[in-house]
């Protein structure tokens, strides 16, 4: 079935989409009340996701340290970009915390309120929010691990931006405040491709071939 792109401002066609294959390795990528789940509290199907589904849930840190995680091993060496969808609700800022070398984690911080992003640790490709609409932003992070281990995926959420990598949070922590998530994605790759919804297990998305005869 052929895939129409649109710009998700504009609303500008962008013409036929076509990607090549890629597999979205988190399961439960847009439930994350199923993740592990430490001095936080994610609601579940809270507001509208960028699908129009009522799906989109938010998460809240309870504790200095608090967070939602989902463990994947990933290979030493071999690029993956790491997407989550996040909108602000009370707090300013989402982050993204990724183990890159078995032992060491960063955090990157995006600012939901102005739509910039802060902090490109060592390891890390590139970092970018791109608009989406409604409030939405895809907030992304491309890096290569150096070591072959379990990676941790960690969301997070602060009313202040993260200076450092520590995973002790400042500002205020009171397990209500937070920042709307859905679509969680971690695919290998230099570059962030249409989302893949998962459920109990990874899923692939097929090439797309478009032939004009």
């Amino acid at each position: 079935v052929p895939r129409f792109d649109h710009d998700p401002t504009t609303r500008e066609s962008l013409g036929l989409l076509i990607e090549e294959s890629r597999t979205n390795l988190i399961n439960y990528s847009s439930e994350i009340n199923r993740w592990t789940i430490s001095n936080a509290n994610v609601t579940a199907n809270v507001v509208t996701a960028p699908d129009g589904t009522l799906t989109a849930e938010k998460i809240a840190l309870s504790g200095v340290s608090g967070y939602a995680l989902r463990s994947l091993t990933i290979s030493s060496g071999s690029i993956h970009t790491y997407s989550v969808y996040m909108k602000k609700a009370d707090n300013d800022f989402g982050m993204l915390r990724y183990r890159w070398n078995g032992s060491n984690y960063d955090t990157v911080n995006f600012d939901l309120a102005n739509g910039t992003t802060s902090r490109t640790p060592a390891g890390v490709s590139s970092t970018s929010i791109i608009d989406v609409g409604n409030g939405w932003y895809r907030c992304i992070v491309t890096f290569t691990p150096t070591s072959t281990a379990s990676s941790n995926f960690q969301v997070r959420t602060s009313s202040e931006a993260q200076t450092s990598s520590s995973s002790t949070y400042t500002g205020t922590i009171d397990g209500t405040r937070g920042v709307y998530v859905w679509g969680v994605q971690v695919e290998e790759g230099a570059y962030v491709t249409s989302y893949i919804p998962t459920s109990r297990s990874s899923a692939t998305r097929g090439q797309d071939i478009a032939k004009i005869t």
